[in-house]
């Protein structure tokens, strides 16, 4: 009859458990660091050769490529962070490991087990399924170009900071001169990458021949322009408007100026007309008296006259005829007259009045002056209007001058801006002809003749740890699925008897014997 498996012992037995299964354990833990030991030998070497980039702000072609806009101000920090992403992506695009596979040969790679790290660890785990699918033709042959790209992809291994402008370029690979030489053809097919990228082929032929085309368009306009203004005589249709506007000026201040003096001129005609008929025409100087009236004597002797004739006329006509009725009204009205009259006369001496002439002489010369004012005015008038329609053909020209104008400044702007544009594509030309970029190799492909992998304290390390686990592990298993007894106290427990003697082990024997 035998016992059922036993739990697993309590701590104090556990070394006693451990001294039974010491012989199991030992051969475990040497087996096991053998293993280890063997694997560390046949295990492949892996190289890393690394190269480090720095790359300037600012690609070489920002200010050089005409093709390229670019703003007036830049975000240094946004700048720096794109221009490292747009280096980054270069270098990890196919591009580059097609160039290098095709520089080098996929056999090479192929052949030299290029592989990444996650590759060496599962190659042991696919490479019979992967030749078993094969073999059954579940799976689709890969050309050896594309396994050799797949391959050098996963071997590249692209490292930045987001605060540093180094970027740092690894490949791993079986010897230290593979490694070296997959960084050296790599970093030359993304540098001429690159230079592609940032650059605009065929831009100076383009800018130049634009160039050229502007250039003789300018003549052309120039040449019109010119012939326009010999045409209507006029230099600067802004300098011709101007003095235009400042004759325009000159006549509408001489026109209210000539109308205020003309209505001032006519003011002074009213007032001096006004004056001259209030003034006498003559003007008493001198009063002499005690002459004799002749004309008295003459007057008296005529009235004598009447008097016989009327004494006559009374001495013939009866007092109702009209000859004697006439005669008698002659008589009576010259009676008075002649009894008026003083028998001394006075000689009175005039003249012309001398404020009526000075007034006089004042009004004509008014008067002159306004004819000659109206005749200013209208000339003033019609210089005016001349000048208007001078004005009005200048504005007439201006819209063809002008427009010629416009076309040879945007023609002079065009030409500057190409002329500057092919200056730009000519230096980025030369630029690309020397192979100058913004991304410079400060520490080339190293040689490393150390291994990255294995790294034979780590694999040793967690060799001896999984020695110790497994021994340990290994000596509990055995004692769990041991059916045998071990002790009196298991005998007694098993046949509920006592047991009366027991014989030890004969290696126990001989030993106490001893």
């Amino acid at each position: 009859m035998q016992a059922a498996p036993r739990p697993l012992p309590a701590l104090p037995d556990l070394v006693n458990v451990l001294s039974r299964h010491k012989g199991k354990m030992l051969i475990f833990f040497a087996t096991t660091l053998a293993l280890v030991y063997v694997a560390l030998r046949v295990w492949p070497r892996s190289y890393v050769s690394e190269a480090k980039l720095f790359v300037r702000l600012g690609r070489e072609s920002v200010g050089l490529d005409p093709t390229a806009t670019t703003g007036e101000t830049v975000d240094i920090f946004d700048s720096r962070e794109h221009e490292i992403n747009s280096v980054v992506g270069v270098l990890q695009s196919r591009v580059l490991v097609e160039q290098v596979v095709d520089q080098l040969g996929p056999e090479v790679i192929l052949d030299g087990g290029i592989a990444g790290p996650a590759d060496v660890k599962r190659a042991s785990s696919t490479v019979s399924l992967g030749k078993l699918a094969s073999s059954l033709k579940l799976t689709d042959s890969v050309p050896a170009r594309d396994r050799a790209i797949v391959n050098l992809s996963r071997a590249i291994e692209i490292e930045y900071g987001r605060k540093s402008s180094v970027v740092t370029v690894r490949i791993e690979a079986p010897t230290p001169a593979m490694a070296q030489r997959l960084v050296h053809a790599f970093l030359a097919a993304f540098h001429q990458q690159h230079l592609n990228v940032n650059r605009t082929h065929g831009s100076y032929a383009f800018f130049d021949e634009q160039s050229k085309v502007v250039t003789a368009d300018l003549d052309k306009a120039l040449q019109e322009l010119s012939q326009a203004k010999t045409r209507d005589g006029i230099t600067s249709v802004e300098g011709q408007r101007e003095v235009l506007q400042e004759e325009a000026k000159l006549i509408e201040t001489g026109i209210i100026t000539a109308q205020s003096d003309l209505a001032g001129s006519e003011a002074r005609i009213v007032a001096l007309q006004e004056e001259l008929a209030t003034l006498p025409e003559t003007l008493t100087t001198a009063t002499t008296t005690g002459f004799p009236n002749d004309s008295l004597h003459l007057m008296r002797e005529r009235l004598y006259e009447l008097q016989i004739q009327e004494q006559e006329a009374a001495a013939k006509l009866t007092p109702d005829h009209p000859n004697r009725r006439a005669l008698e009204r002659q008589v009576e009205a010259s009676a008075p007259l002649v009894e008026s009259e003083d028998p001394h006369l006075t000689q009175v001496t005039t003249a012309v009045h001398p404020i009526r002439q000075e007034v006089n002489s004042e009004l004509e010369l008014e008067k002159t002056r306004v004819a000659a004012l109206h005749a200013k005015v209208d000339s003033l008038m019609a210089l005016r209007s001349h000048l208007r329609d001078q004005l009005f053909a200048l504005n007439q020209q201006a819209v063809e001058i002008e427009l010629l104008e416009s076309r040879v400044s945007l023609l002079k702007d065009k030409h500057l801006q190409y002329g500057e544009y092919r200056e730009q594509a000519r230096i980025d030309q030369q630029l690309e002809t020397d192979r100058i970029s913004n991304v410079n190799v400060f520490q080339p492909a190293s040689l490393e003749l150390k291994p990255v992998s294995p790294k034979p304290s780590i694999v040793l390390g967690l060799g001896l740890i999984l020695a110790t686990c497994g021994a340990l592990g290994l000596a509990l298993l055995c004692e769990h699925f041991d059916s045998s007894l071990k002790s009196a106290d298991e005998i007694e427990e098993l046949i509920a008897s006592p047991v009366l003697i027991t014989i030890p082990r004969a290696s126990q024997f001989r030993a106490f014997v001893r």
